[in-house]
């Protein structure tokens, strides 16, 4: 690995052979990390774009940098979407952060029977912290797609949504469900899967009927009780290795 990839940075835009740094981005790389002004640097638009740029003294003003080598990735297969019945803020940003490192696709937030705590109501005021959040977790993993984030969703409401649109594939992660070894040879193949996690106490009796009416399967995936934040990871983790093996 070249030093320059051991970090990855993200950009607001990348159009006409330049990259745009903000401001806080620009100084982590250059004041925190101490990278010099004219080394290489790796970055992501959070679109699959991935590239390797240079800062020079025309460029540093602005914030911009030169692309000196550009591609563009392919999505992780499969397509993971992941609803989350809502925990506590704090859970649920733990949760996203991890997430969007395995490379999900797709993030939704449901307001289930069991959720508690509606701090969701002020949802626009963290839908920045929220970004921030996502935007570490590609930087982390060096993963170049930046998830899609929905607005919080009742949960009847998100269901009855899906409609056709419903994946091949459907997850509940449920102790009551079957162990996850026993449905892997269902994920051969399967460009697209929807990951549902519980709120804290897991969903109701009838959230659950709800969504094994529609086709979806509901799984074990420990053998001990699972905070949402980890289930979450645990289950697309499980999902995204399955399609690798």
């Amino acid at each position: 690995m070249e030093k320059h990839e051991h970090s990855l940075f993200f950009v607001e835009s990348a159009t006409e052979g330049k990259v745009l740094f903000s401001p806080e981005e620009l100084h982590h790389a250059l004041g925190a990390l101490r990278i010099e002004a004219q080394a290489l640097l790796q970055c992501t638009d959070g679109l699959g774009g991935l590239y390797t740029c240079v800062q020079t003294s025309e460029t540093a003003a602005s914030g911009e940098a030169l692309i000196v080598e550009a591609k563009q990735c392919p999505r992780v297969l499969p397509s993971c979407e992941v609803y989350i019945g809502l925990p506590q803020r704090d859970a649920f940003e733990e949760a996203l952060t991890h997430v969007t490192a395995l490379g999900v696709a797709r993030v939704i937030p449901l307001h289930c029977r069991f959720s508690q705590n509606t701090w969701w109501n002020y949802w626009n005021k963290y839908a920045e912290r929220f970004r921030r959040k996502m935007i570490s977790g590609i930087k982390q993993s060096h993963n170049p797609w930046l998830p899609h984030l929905a607005a919080p969703q009742n949960f009847v409401a998100a269901v009855e949504a899906l409609g056709d649109e419903l994946p091949h594939q459907c997850l509940i992660a449920d102790a009551g469900g079957q162990p996850f070894g026993h449905i892997l040879s269902t994920l051969a193949g399967v460009d697209r899967v929807a990951c549902f996690v519980g709120p804290p106490g897991g969903f109701s009796p009838q959230e659950l009927d709800d969504l094994q009416s529609r086709g979806c399967t509901a799984v074990n995936i420990g053998p001990y009780r699972l905070r949402t934040e980890l289930a979450a990871v645990v289950l697309c983790a499980g999902v995204m290795q399955a399609r690798q093996r």
